[in-house]
């Protein structure tokens, strides 16, 4: 019979958001002894959200382009850096119906198989319940 003989050395090479999950595993394993060389810059990877930063560039400058094309002054931006709220999208232009993308939500989320929703939103959704 064959006798497995001990592992001497593993590289592992993985992405940022797994190193973790993986350094976790090894430890349950015993099996955790990390190097601790340095790495130059040339030797790493690209930046995780390059690719995001060239997709939103591009559709940047397509939408530019319709603004342009159509003679449109593009929308303001609100410089505060605060998402808009479905309360503000529902005001705007009647864009929304809050009640029924509030129920809407919340009835998915209990099919997904929740026993329990908490939400801002509880008051309201107990008097549309009511009637």
């Amino acid at each position: 019979m064959f006798t497995p003989l001990p592992m001497q050395r593993v590289e592992l090479s993985l992405l940022k958001d797994d190193a973790a999950a993986a350094a976790l595993l090894l430890a349950r394993h015993g099996a955790f002894n990390p190097e601790t060389s340095a790495f130059t810059a040339e030797q790493l990877p690209e930046q995780p959200g390059e690719a995001y930063r060239k997709a939103h560039d591009q559709g940047r400058a397509h939408l530019d382009k319709i603004f342009a094309h159509y003679e449109l002054t593009p929308p303001e931006v609100d410089g505060s850096g605060k998402p808009v709220t479905l309360d503000t999208l529902a005001a705007r232009n009647g864009w929304l119906d809050l009640e029924r993308i509030m129920m809407e939500v919340l009835t998915s989320i209990r099919r997904a198989g929740a026993d329990l929703v908490l939400t801002y939103f509880a008051k309201r959704v107990a008097r549309v319940l009511n009637g």
